[in-house]
């Protein structure tokens, strides 16, 4: 009988251990999850692999129910810089055959100590500039594109997602930028017609220099004009589009999608390397 007691003891105790160690293991692995939520862009926008190891293409635009995308710009960009913003978006749309983005409205620049601050607290699809040093825009970043994108189908292999917001950032704070090839300076049109492509749903940046997608610029270079993959891209993306037809087909084999909503932030940095981000939201 004793011996029967000593060893349901030992087997109440062993059993007392074990339960806290599976709880802890669960926290630990759902702590792991939050931190790895946000992701390189190569790993969400130039592909993705399901269970099958099948690439899965990613595509973003605007809906053609919000076009033009009504741009508001910061009144720190004198007349002259406005006429470059408008200059380098009529290319966009004339590449498009699309009216893609309307700007001219002017308003008070707005400064915030962290990037998503001006999604969260601005409803503007603003151009902004930025003076002082902003919590998400790296010393070594021209400027910043960031959209927020819903998921709105799905086939086997292509998912869509519909843009939802988006805001240009320009990093005056370490860089200065000129229309007219200052020297020390970057251009101002070859970096607003790279950030407006990101805005419009080029957000991928491209490997090779015949994109104005590039991902970096040299203060001696001028790229403000589009390169025919970048116009074959824009084409592709609004294909359905036009200035005369508002509509486009939908593919009956889209799968309906929960729409989840996500925050991209897109980098154009200066040393060679960027930096693209995708966080649910």
């Amino acid at each position: 009988m004793q011996k029967y007691l000593m060893t349901l003891l030992f087997t109440l105790l062993l059993s007392a251990c074990e339960m806290p160690i599976e709880e802890e293991a669960l926290v630990d692995n759902k702590e792991g999850d939050n931190t790895n939520s946000t992701l390189p862009v190569d790993d969400f926008i130039d592909f993705s692999e399901d269970e099958h190891h099948q690439t899965i293409k990613k595509r973003f635009y605007w809906n053609q129910a919000n076009l033009p995308i009504r741009l508001t710009t910061s009144h720190e960009l004198d007349p002259s810089y406005r006429k470059v913003i408008n200059d380098m978006a009529r290319k966009w749309e004339a590449a498009a055959g699309l009216d893609l983005i309307k700007t001219g409205k002017l308003k008070k620049n707005v400064e915030y100590s962290k990037l998503e601050s001006y999604l969260t607290e601005n409803d503007d699809f603003g151009i902004y500039v930025a003076f002082k040093p902003v919590e998400g825009i790296s010393s070594r970043s021209l400027a910043v594109t960031q959209v927020i994108v819903k998921e709105v189908s799905r086939t086997k292999d292509t998912i869509n997602y519909e843009i939802q917001h988006g805001d240009i950032v320009f990093n005056k704070y370490d860089f200065d930028f000129s229309i007219h090839h200052a020297a020390n300076t970057f251009d101002f049109g070859s970096v607003i017609l790279h950030e407006l492509g990101h805005l419009i749903g080029l957000l991928e940046h491209r490997d090779t220099k015949d994109s104005v997608m590039y991902p970096t610029i040299t203060e001696e270079e001028v790229v403000n004009e589009l390169f025919k993959s970048d116009m074959d891209y824009i084409r592709s993306l609004y294909s359905g589009h036009s200035r005369t037809n508002k509509h486009y087909s939908i593919d009956e084999s889209y799968i309906p999608s929960d729409g989840e909503l996500f925050r991209i932030v897109i980098e154009h940095k200066v040393d060679g390397t960027h930096t693209e981000t995708f966080t649910p939201l």
